[in-house]
């Protein structure tokens, strides 16, 4: 009798242990499949990060190549119109240096003027000898011819001057230009960055 009430209790005793590690293994496989879930989302989410990281790295490194291609490709032309200014610039400062040349050699002629007006003078007061004061004149008129023409010319050298200086600021306006719309096609694939905005 006393056996069969110890068997019972060691059975209720195996049951109930049984049972209790039947619960805790339950709660074990539900905690694994929670953590097996929590591992795949954080692996999908890292996957998605790593995709997007890829994609944007590709797509700025696509957008630096071709900003790489438009500097280089532009960059010649650029250099082209600049040599084109740098002729333009040394021409106008030899027409430049012409024109002093010439305005000095009108102040040369302008400084003879008042040497004629003295000429002039006396021979208002030499009225005594007048065919004398007459051969004087005329030598003086050829003199005043000789300068005028001289100062003529000058005017004309400096015309074709000034009219050689307004060729080369348009063609160094047309330079600029062009240059200022290398310089816009140059910055334009700066526009697809959101930082440029």
């Amino acid at each position: 009798m006393v056996d069969n009430n110890e068997t019972m209790q060691l059975a209720e005793y195996m049951e109930k242990t049984s049972h209790e590690f039947r619960a805790a293994m339950k709660e074990f496989n539900d905690a694994m499949q929670m953590r097996e879930q929590l591992s795949i989302r954080i692996g999908r989410r890292t996957t998605q990060i790593i995709r997007f990281s890829m994609i944007g790295m590709s797509l700025l490194s696509l957008a630096l190549i071709a900003l790489l291609y438009t500097l280089t490709t532009n960059m010649n032309d650029i250099t082209q119109r600049m040599i084109v200014m740098a002729t333009s610039m040394n021409e106008m400062v030899k027409s430049i240096n012409t024109m002093q040349i010439t305005m000095q050699e009108m102040d040369k002629s302008i400084a003879l003027m008042p040497a004629m007006s003295a000429s002039m003078g006396n021979m208002n007061l030499a009225m005594q000898g007048m065919s004398a004061n007459i051969d004087q004149m005329n030598t003086n008129i050829a003199n005043m011819t000789v300068n005028i023409g001289e100062m003529n010319h000058s005017m004309q050298t400096i015309n074709t001057n000034m009219n050689n200086m307004s060729e080369q600021f348009s063609l160094v306006n047309r330079q600029l230009s062009l240059m200022g719309y290398n310089i816009h096609r140059m910055s334009s694939p700066m526009q697809f960055f959101p930082f440029s905005q």
